[in-house]
């Protein structure tokens, strides 16, 4: 189970990808029959639904996901917009200030247990779009 990795520099696509595979990796070893991924990077659910998605530099990891996703018997894969989990985008901002290249937490992070609770809650917040100004 190849966890233990550091991304290092790379695009926001592609540390989503490695971020979903290693996910991935952890439900199966853990055994786990039914899994919910939301996940806010809309191309990457586009390209994991996609047959025909080509692209040579991410497709063997892109292969690897799906391969990982058809293990698991059930499966619900969906896009949702980073203002629905906020718990998720804390832990991302968390983990790009540890030193360690993958850590797994037993409990929540006392200072995630706010964000959880609100994600729980069903609640989001609305998200903002920046005004576009017109001049005629």
């Amino acid at each position: 189970m190849p966890l233990k990795h550091a991304v290092g520099v790379t695009s926001c696509f592609l540390a989503e990808l490695w971020a979903l595979c290693d996910g991935l990796n952890l439900c199966l070893s853990r055994n786990f029959t039914a899994v919910e991924i939301e996940i806010d990077a809309k191309s990457i659910v586009d390209a994991l639904s996609n047959p025909n998605y080509a692209n040579l530099f991410v497709s063997s990891l892109i292969d690897d996901c799906k391969c990982l996703i058809s293990q698991i018997p059930q499966m619900r894969f969906r896009h949702c917009y980073r203002e629905t989990n906020r718990c998720v985008d804390a832990l991302t901002h968390k983990g790009g200030c540890l030193a360690a290249d993958f850590v797994i937490f037993d409990s929540p992070p006392v200072n995630i247990t706010n964000l959880l609770d609100f994600d729980l809650s069903g609640l989001y917040l609305n998200r903002l779009c920046p005004e576009m100004l017109f001049s005629f």
